[in-house]
């Protein structure tokens, strides 16, 4: 799959040089997009693993030890303190979640604006006769192939 849209590109540059180029152009723009959100998820999750390790450690102390804690007397403490871990741990998972959402979001708005931008310039393109509406269907056929590229 990865090679073929290797191919269509070649295709699409020799079609059309100057949406070739735009499409080049886009493509990096997204690679780099795709780095990023890797090192932000990454980051993420070490986050989220840290924190969910140590709720679940504080959950498995409480179980091993409970007879202790209620001679002592600190069920509710316990309960403040592995609340507040849940809830951290809850907090975390939905940042992870809504980072990568985000990034998600922002590439297939780039990749919708380019296509939009391919559409006005191929009809400008028609319209001076740099390019013919056969080239121009191939073209705006082929657009979709950055979301199978990118992710």
């Amino acid at each position: 799959m990865f090679i073929i849209s290797f191919v269509i590109i070649i295709y699409i540059i020799t079609l059309n040089w100057i949406i070739g180029l735009l499409y080049v152009i886009i493509l990096f723009g997204l690679f780099c997009l795709e780095i990023h959100r890797r090192k932000v998820a990454k980051r993420n999750k070490l986050a989220t693993k840290a924190i969910s390790d140590k709720t679940y450690s504080i959950v498995n102390e409480i179980v091993k030890s409970e007879k202790d804690i209620k001679s002592l007397g600190l069920e509710d403490k316990l309960v403040k303190v592995s609340n507040e871990n849940l809830n951290k741990m809850k907090d975390s998972s939905y940042r992870y979640d809504m980072t990568d959402s985000n990034f998600w979001c922002t590439r297939n708005i780039i990749v919708d604006i380019f296509a939009i931008i391919v559409l006005a310039l191929g009809m400008h393109m028609m319209n001076i006769n740099m390019l013919t509406l056969a080239t121009y269907i191939l073209l705006f056929t082929y657009k979709d192939n950055l979301y199978e590229l990118i992710w």
